[in-house]
């Protein structure tokens, strides 16, 4: 049994129910500290490999237990936080201060055997080898040879040969971030490596002059007279003529929402409509 292990049930008892170690535990230690008369150093026992003893005091007067210190895996007892117990050692012997007019002292022993199997120690590897595994990786590697070092070996040689998932390429292919400030190399618009986004308006167009036309079923949007997109008219609510952009949100749905008015009208009544993408029939 590792330290850490021990460690881990040294400082959480409820912990033992959840980790994958035969856990016993018993009021009777390796040698329990004996009751003395009155106040005085009283001696504790040594633990052993595999083994936790924990330090219980609790009021004379009656009351929770707490646990005042621990020894694990043959070392030295050490006092334990919160209300550490002043726990002295030398050559391999400890000894705390009894006063029995105030505390009463159990102690507990926790042993702890090996997990039987494979399945500990396979997920031992795929949790080192990965950034987590479930009960189907442990299925498929036992499948696989399990433990086996050549299966093993080959499960190793898969991973390193698998195609990378870098959030690199998943965010880039998501986001098109504002830059407040330039940093690296300016890209032309027709340059390799340069990114476009696909909605008609940005927050850039805030006050221009916003114009629809309709023909047929398409209304076609102009932005300072050019033409920016091209709209089924029934997805584009306000008629013909001239209005104004008070405002655009890039940060929802394909391009956010886009705030209208009449020109010169941004501080009275607005329509809100969604921004749409970059479409023409001729494209």
């Amino acid at each position: 049994m590792t330290q850490t292990a021990l460690l881990a049930l040294a400082l959480c008892a409820s912990c033992a129910t959840a980790l994958p170690w035969g856990v016993t535990k018993s009021a009777a230690a390796d040698a329990l500290c004996a009751v003395p008369a009155d106040a005085g150093e009283c001696a504790l026992g040594a633990s052993g490999q595999g083994v936790l003893l924990r330090l219980l005091r609790t009021p004379a007067a009656g009351g929770a237990a707490v646990v005042v210190a621990r020894s694990y895996d043959g070392h030295d007892w050490e006092g334990v936080n919160p209300e550490p117990a002043a726990v002295t050692c030398a050559g391999g012997a400890c000894s705390f201060a009894w006063d029995p007019a105030v505390y009463s002292y159990a102690v507990e022993r926790v042993e702890v055997s090996p997990p039987s199997g494979t399945a500990h120690a396979t997920a031992h590897l795929l949790s080192q080898g990965t950034f987590g595994t479930t009960r189907a990786d442990l299925a498929a590697f036992d499948a696989a040879g399990g433990e086996d070092p050549a299966a093993a070996g080959a499960w190793f040689d898969a991973q390193v040969a698998a195609a990378p998932t870098l959030i690199r390429g998943y965010l880039r292919a998501r986001t098109n971030p504002r830059m407040g400030r330039m940093s690296g190399d300016a890209y032309e618009p027709c340059d390799v490596g340069s990114r476009w986004h696909a909605f008609a308006f940005n927050r850039n167009d805030k006050g221009k002059p916003l114009g629809v036309v309709t023909s047929g079923d398409v209304k076609t949007l102009t932005l300072d007279g050019d033409a920016v997109t091209e709209v089924p008219a029934a997805e584009f609510a306000p008629v013909d003529g001239a209005y104004e952009i008070c405002g655009v949100s890039e940060r929802s749905g394909l391009g956010g929402n886009v705030k209208i008015a009449g020109v010169g009208a941004c501080g009275g009544a607005q329509t809100t409509v969604a921004n749409p993408a970059i479409a023409f029939a001729s494209a």
